[in-house]
């Protein structure tokens, strides 16, 4: 990875809020892959409760279902070390829910 560290706190933006901008724009694939670089980059440093506190901060109600299942992939990298991952899980299956119900089983497939 790049090692470039959290591009959303070094520019002062909220994960939710640049996150967000990608689903606006119909880019969530692109938005999906500056999660996993920053999430990766504090993941091989060890800091796995920063990952967790970044994960927590994404406002999950202005992602897309593909954002989600990312942000879902993510949280089970470090599920050993995620405690509080089940509230997460929780609040994800839940938004899920809102955007597609009849999918939940095969996006969360292995995630939970």
């Amino acid at each position: 990875m790049s090692g470039t560290g959290n591009t959303a706190q070094n520019e002062g933006i909220t994960p939710a809020a640049e996150l967000h901008q990608y689903v606006l724009r119909g880019e969530s694939g692109e938005g999906a892959a500056v999660l996993l670089d920053i999430v990766d980059d504090l993941l091989i440093d060890g800091k796995f409760e920063e990952a967790a506190a970044y994960l927590e901060a994404i406002d999950l109600q202005q992602l897309d279902t593909r954002m989600l299942v990312v942000v879902l992939t993510l949280s089970n990298w470090f599920k050993e070390d995620y405690p509080a991952r089940v509230n997460l899980v929780d609040r994800i299956v839940k938004r899920m829910t809102e955007l597609a119900p009849d999918r939940i089983e095969g996006l969360t497939k292995g995630l939970l």
